[in-house]
């Protein structure tokens, strides 16, 4: 029934050509939520570039129902994980292979299965930003 997602840090990426590592962290507030929603428009963070991307370093989730997380593609959207129950994700980054080389390259989208619950996704951003 409801979703919102707030951005609650947006570290530029460090100076120097072929940078990166910029930190992004968002909260994402499910309430009955069955839908597909913009998780993160990435066009709007600091130093954002066309076909800049996002990996997800970190997640904190707390859900009844489940979540799927999705890089957006140009035409076609890439599964990142799925999450339910209550925990925590630091292992290996889950890299965005996602096709996509326009405004929307770093975008996520959550799609709900009667979720309810919150994730805080801990992103880097990749070379493509600039500092």
């Amino acid at each position: 029934m409801a979703f919102a997602t707030k951005t609650l840090r947006d570290d530029p990426i460090p100076t120097g050509a072929g940078s990166a590592g910029g930190t992004v962290v968002i909260r994402l507030d499910h309430s009955a939520d069955s839908a597909t929603s913009a998780a993160l428009d990435a066009s709007a963070l600091s130093g954002h570039a066309n076909g800049a991307k996002l990996s997800i370093a970190k997640i904190h989730h707390a859900l009844a129902g489940s979540v799927e997380i999705q890089f957006k593609g140009s035409s076609t959207d890439t599964h990142a994980i799925r999450l339910t129950g209550t925990g925590t994700y630091a292992g290996p980054a889950i890299a965005n292979d996602a096709t996509n080389a326009g405004a929307t390259s770093g975008d996520l989208e959550t799609i709900g299965a009667s979720a309810t619950g919150y994730i805080i996704l801990e992103l880097k951003k990749d070379a493509a930003f600039t500092a």
